[in-house]
């Protein structure tokens, strides 16, 4: 492997994407304020695991870890996985950064690595405190030595040692104590094949337990389950099912209460009793999901390729962990559902046995020369992005501004909107007028409260949606809802979207799946006739068509992606 990491280091893709995160990282400490400079240091290594597992481009999968796995594969088939580790190091303002290649195989991983450097520091006990962020007495010591500065990666790295009966808990007064036990001696007498494979057997175990404590999911084989290729977003409502149950027993609580009922009803007067619920869910499994899953297969053990939702800058980081620092929701900044995964190469060997072969894999191999456009484009527009993410955030403050503005008796709402037509112009298009943004907002509640689907599952149909009927349709009333039919959206699918707007596979699925709600939605407020909805499922019954369309489009001599 030793050739293969001087190929790589010698890559300029890979060096000018890593040169992008360090000079990111560089510009950002210099600007950051006390608060933004103790996230950076205390959090340096959430960082560079956000930005190695999200997209490059908008919805693609298209993420650094995934290109360094491509570019790597091409110079050297092989069942392995490969990604880099930038240790951040800070001392006295002055940053500098020390890259090491981990490889993921039957014969190396880091994780096998650093069980062997923690049973050294467990000399002759390993001590764990209350309240102590380093997870083990000297851990502040010890996590400079292994390969992920987390006391999550400690905590998982004791986990291990003790579900492989490695080491064994002895009685303590006022802590948790561990000594290595006897058993110390059949594991390190196993092969590194035998060791990786017993580890990804137990690393399972804890996360099925873990998934089924604390997220509530009643089924002891989650994490296996979830080790298949192709999961999306979509398919983890499911598993949140017992969480949305928690918050149901404590939301009934709260409204058998009367003493402090008026005080907690504050807390949640904007909200609804069934978006409360479903907020804190969501938000919670998110948090557990990413620690207790998506790190261990994917930052950890290299079993998955993890795609978290959208490009990742420091600086948006950074305005996030402002605004989360002061009130006390850290973790929701730090951990992120991933929207899908796919198997690994590596993932993909070791778990051969177990996983469904006939799952189709829609992680395809992107064409090199279309890769390198998407890693210049990113280069080349980063700023431009930025820009807009940042604008993105204000105007969701511009919204929630709006959503809290309390009209009087007297105020005439009507006056209002009028009074700002430039702002709404600014936020749903020029041409939109409030009947449409009133019509979208019907679409929305159909989604959210009578079809109950996820607030950020809806508000994605409704942006695709609202695509559609402001730059296609060119809608300026809802009388021009009459321009919808069979035929209309075969050829906006066809000779509108495909050639001018897709971007992958899965952005004409999500095109199509929108559609789909829109037109149940038109017709079941009895918008238009059902007859339409006849028609678009014939549509959707040659979904494969219209991929196949964009396979055929994307390899023409012209394609370019962006």
């Amino acid at each position: 492997m030793e050739e293969l990491i001087k190929k790589l280091d010698k890559n300029k893709q890979i060096k000018m994407l890593l040169k992008s995160f360090q000079t990111e990282f560089e510009s950002n400490f210099e600007k950051a304020d006390d608060i933004n400079e103790f996230s950076m240091i205390n959090y340096r290594d959430t960082i560079f695991r956000r930005w190695l597992f999200s997209p490059l481009v908008e919805d693609t999968y298209m993420s650094p870890y995934y290109i360094f796995n491509r570019i790597a594969q091409s110079y050297k088939k092989g069942d392995y996985s490969i990604a880099p580790h930038i240790n951040i190091i800070i001392e006295s303002s002055n940053i500098t950064f020390e890259t090491k290649w981990n490889i993921y195989s039957k014969d190396e991983n880091p994780v096998m690595e650093d069980l062997d450097k923690l049973i050294e520091h467990c000399n002759p006990t390993i001590i764990k405190r209350e309240n102590n962020r380093f997870v083990i007495d000297g851990g502040e010591t010890f996590i400079n030595k292994i390969n992920y500065r987390s006391g999550y990666y400690i905590d998982y790295l004791l986990d291990l040692l003790l579900r492989l009966n490695i080491i064994k808990e002895i009685k303590s007064i006022g802590c948790q104590c561990y000594q290595v036990s006897e058993s110390c001696s059949n594991y390190n007498g196993l092969s590194n094949e035998e060791k990786i494979n017993k580890i990804i057997e137990a690393s399972i175990e804890i996360s099925n337990k873990k998934l089924e404590e604390i997220c509530k999911i009643e089924n002891a084989d989650v994490a296996k389950d979830l080790l298949i290729n192709d999961i999306s977003y979509e398919e983890y409502d499911k598993y949140m099912e017992g969480m949305v149950r928690v918050y149901k027993e404590i939301n009934n609580h709260i409204n058998k209460l009367k003493a402090d009922k008026e005080d907690i009803s504050k807390i949640i007067e904007e909200l609804t009793q069934e978006d409360f619920i479903n907020i804190m869910a969501d938000r919670d499994f998110s948090v557990f999901f990413d620690i207790n899953f998506t790190m261990i297969f994917g930052y950890y053990l290299g079993i998955i390729n993890p795609i978290y939702q959208g490009p990742f800058f420091i600086e948006i980081f950074n305005k996030t962990m402002q605004v989360l620092t002061r009130e006390e929701s850290v973790l929701n900044g730090l951990f992120s559902l991933q929207i899908a995964h796919n198997l690994t190469t590596f993932g993909e060997k070791i778990l051969e046995n177990t996983i469904d072969k006939n799952r189709e894999n829609s992680f395809k191999d992107i064409p090199m020369n279309i890769m390198n456009n998407g890693i210049n484009f990113y280069i080349e527009n980063k700023e431009d992005i930025l820009e807009e993410y940042i604008g993105m955030l204000e105007g969701l403050n511009e919204i929630s501004n709006i959503m809290d503005f309390d009209f009087e008796e007297d105020d005439d709402e009507d006056e209002y909107w009028q009074d700002d037509d430039e702002m709404i112009a600014d936020l749903f298009g020029e041409h939109m007028s409030k009947e449409i943004v009133k019509h979208l907002v019907d679409f929305y509640d159909y989604l959210f409260i009578n079809k109950k689907l996820k607030e950020k599952t809806a508000n994605k149909h409704c942006e695709n949606i609202e695509f559609y009927i402001s730059n296609y349709l060119n809608m300026r009333s809802l009388d021009d809802l009459n321009r919808i039919t069979k035929d209309s959206m075969h050829i906006f699918m066809l000779e509108w979207f495909i050639p001018k707007v897709a971007t992958s596979r899965s952005n004409v699925k999500d095109q199509l799946t929108s559609l789909s709600q829109y037109i149940k939605f038109l017709v079941d407020k009895g918008i238009l006739d059902k007859k339409l909805l006849q028609d678009f499922k014939e549509i959707s019954k040659n979904k494969e068509n219209y991929l196949d369309y964009f396979d055929e489009y994307m390899c023409g001599d012209d394609w370019n992606i962006f």
